[in-house]
C-alpha cells in the first residue's frame, strides 16, 4: 500500500510538471497565442527590461524554469501587496512570436533556488557585480551571461533589504529579483523624444548602443 501511494504521488508530480511550460525550453520565434489563452489574467503590457511589447501575468504556477516550478506569490509589505510577475515579450501583437521573458520573483526561497540554478548551470558570467552587507540583510547583485550556444542573454538582478513593518518593531525581508532571458540579437530603438544629436553622438561612440546586450552591460559599474 505504501509503495502504491508513493507511485501515485510520483505520477501526480509528473503530471503537474508536464502541465507547466518550461521557459528555458520555449524556443524563440514560437507562436505563444495558445499559451496566452490559458492565462486568465494576462494583459498587454510593456517592460523596461525588454524593448518589445508583450503580456504580463501573475499566474506563474503555469510555468517553470529548467526543473524549478514557479509559483504564484503575494507579499503584504504593510503599504501594499507585492506579487511575483511574469512578462512574456513578443515580436508583435499580431504574430505573438516569443522573443524572451522577464520574471519578477519576490518569494525569498524561490528567488534563491532560481539564482543557485543559474549560477550552477551558466558558468562564469561576462559581467558580475555584488555588494553585500550580510549583517544588515542587504544585497545588490547583478549577473550577465552571453550564451552564444543557445542564442540568448541571461541577466539576473537581485536586490534584498531588511526594514521594519510600517510603524512597528517587526522586521521584514524585502526581496526584489529579476530573471531575464531574451533573444541574443534583440535591439531597441531610441525614444522619439530624445535629441537626435545626442542619439547620433551615442551611435558614433558605440554603433550597437541600442542592442540589449549593450544596454544590460551598461547597468554594471565600470
Amino acid at each position: 500500500m505504501k509503495k502504491l501511494c508513493t507511485l501515485l504521488l510520483s505520477c501526480l508530480l509528473m503530471v503537474s510538471c508536464q502541465s507547466q511550460t518550461d521557459l528555458e525550453a520555449l524556443k524563440f520565434g514560437t507562436d505563444i497565442s495558445t499559451l496566452l489563452n490559458k492565462l486568465e489574467d494576462q494583459h498587454k503590457d510593456s517592460n523596461y527590461n525588454i524593448p518589445r511589447y508583450g503580456y504580463s501575468t501573475q499566474q506563474l504556477d503555469h510555468f517553470m524554469i529548467g526543473n524549478i516550478a514557479l509559483n504564484t506569490y503575494s507579499f503584504d509589505n504593510y503599504y501594499n501587496t507585492l506579487d511575483n510577475e511574469l512578462y512574456l515579450a513578443v515580436d508583435s501583437y499580431k504574430n505573438n512570436q516569443y522573443v524572451g521573458f522577464s520574471a519578477l520573483i519576490q518569494d525569498p526561497e524561490k528567488e534563491q533556488e532560481l539564482t543557485d540554478y543559474f549560477l550552477s548551470q551558466m558558468g562564469e558570467p561576462i559581467k558580475k557585480y555584488i555588494n553585500e552587507k550580510k549583517e544588515k540583510g542587504y544585497l545588490d547583485a547583478k549577473y550577465l551571461w552571453d550564451d552564444l550556444k543557445k542564442n540568448r542573454l541571461v541577466y539576473i538582478y537581485r536586490h534584498h533589504t531588511r526594514d521594519k513593518r510600517g510603524n512597528t518593531e517587526e522586521e521584514m525581508k524585502f526581496v526584489y529579483t529579476y530573471f531575464l532571458i531574451v533573444k541574443r540579437d534583440l535591439e531597441g530603438k531610441p525614444d522619439k523624444n530624445n535629441n537626435p544629436e545626442n542619439v547620433k553622438k551615442l551611435l558614433e561612440e558605440n554603433p550597437r548602443a541600442f542592442a540589449v546586450l549593450e544596454i544590460l552591460k551598461s547597468r554594471f559599474p565600470n
